[in-house]
């Protein structure tokens, strides 16, 4: 079988080993440059307890939680969508990406 990907879907970048770690979603072992990380923000306090708040002007802390999840989870969730074989073959960059544009 022909290689798929030069770095084997790998972020390491010539490195030979990289930290293992857990799949928020499965548990699966996954190495930590392969998992696809997502960052989710969220505030501590609902809705209903902000309204009847009574000083507004207190900034409450965001809730941050970092996951990692392993490729399977992530296109089993339809969270990344795999395309077609012309498609991985298109080298250019994308239309909204304007490299050479003059700021």
């Amino acid at each position: 079988m022909t290689k798929e990907r030069r770095n084997n879907g790998h972020a390491k970048k010539g490195c030979c080993l990289s930290q293992h770690i857990h799949c928020t979603n499965c548990t699966r072992y996954v190495p930590k440059d392969k998992a696809i990380k997502k960052l989710i923000t969220g505030n501590i306090e609902e809705r209903d307890i902000s309204e009847v708040r009574v000083f507004n002007t207190y900034m409450v802390s965001k809730l941050y939680v970092k996951l990692h999840c392993c490729v399977s989870c992530i296109t089993d969730n339809r969270e990344v969508k795999s395309h077609s074989n012309k498609a991985q073959k298109n080298h250019k960059p994308h239309p909204d990406l304007d490299l050479h544009a003059a700021s």
